[in-house]
């Protein structure tokens, strides 16, 4: 008796133990994520097609229900953009690239019901809006050389009375995307999106043209080459002077990640007493 009562025991535990496995995996996907990337602010009023660049990510998704799903990851992005690519603009002579690693925070939304379920569609449309946090670092060739622009101070930020600002910030993605189950474990999607920063330094230009003796002084004379290469073009001298326009502190920096992704699902494992 105590045999078979131990085997009945036995068989329960394993039972509960596949029923959990089969009540909780099924919402959880991984994955990762190729693409393209740009932007837009001072160095691009508008996305330029030759200035798209590579993007690429690792994700995960904990689908809440077969309508909401929370996405989370970190992506990687480049972008690019000068004034070469503006006739307006070129006399200004500046242009910039950075790479961007993102934390990426999203809740998406289902236009239908999309999942394994009897009643759920095997593609949708999707929403999704976010807020992630981002780490950039804008550089420019210089000399033969990639020079990191934010310790320059370019717009007088290391001399007294200013502050550097910083290379890490918030972003709020929004965008669209349609996704298709190749079966019941793999999920292919599309989308396109664009984060709205909270700075005007993705590009390291803002504002205006510093004192250039005192940046001279104080950041050395890569800092002043920097922030005003209106001269590099015709090898004269600098056109601007202090206090100048040299960006648009109104209009902050945007970036955009479009591309397809892949995820496994961890699809409910079939209990061990079924017959199927």
């Amino acid at each position: 008796m105590l045999n078979a009562l131990s085997s009945r025991l036995s068989g329960l535990i394993l039972f509960l133990f596949f029923f959990q496995v089969n009540a909780y995996s099924q919402f959880w996907e991984a994955g990762g994520f190729i693409g393209t990337s740009n932007y837009t602010g001072d160095l691009a009023r508008k996305i330029v097609p030759s200035e798209s660049n590579f993007s690429a990510g690792l994700l995960g998704r904990y689908n809440i229900s077969e309508y909401f799903s929370w996405r989370f990851g970190i992506n990687y992005a480049k972008v690019s953009g000068g004034d070469y690519n503006f006739k307006e603009y070129q006399n200004r002579n500046l242009s910039f690239f950075s790479h961007i690693w993102e934390l990426d925070n999203r809740i998406e939304f289902n236009f239908v019901r999309f999942g394994t379920g009897v009643l759920a569609k095997r593609h949708s449309a999707f929403f999704f809006a976010g807020i992630n946090a981002f780490y950039f670092n804008p550089k420019a060739k210089y000399n033969g050389s990639i020079v990191q622009l934010q310790p320059l101070g370019t717009e007088g930020q290391n001399l007294p009375g200013h502050k550097k600002y910083s290379r890490v910030n918030v972003a709020i993605p929004v965008g669209l995307g349609y996704k298709y189950s190749l079966s019941d474990n793999w999920v292919l999607a599309f989308e396109i999106s664009v984060r709205k920063t909270f700075t005007d330094y993705l590009d390291d230009v803002s504002t205006t043209y510093p004192n250039f003796e005192q940046l001279q002084s104080r950041s050395g004379s890569d800092a002043v080459a920097l922030s005003d290469r209106s001269g590099e073009l015709n090898h004269s001298a600098r056109q601007a002077t202090e206090g100048n326009y040299r960006g648009d502190p109104a209009i902050k920096d945007w970036y955009f990640i479009t591309g397809f992704s892949l995820t496994y699902r961890f699809t409910p494992i079939r209990c061990m007493f079924s017959k199927n």
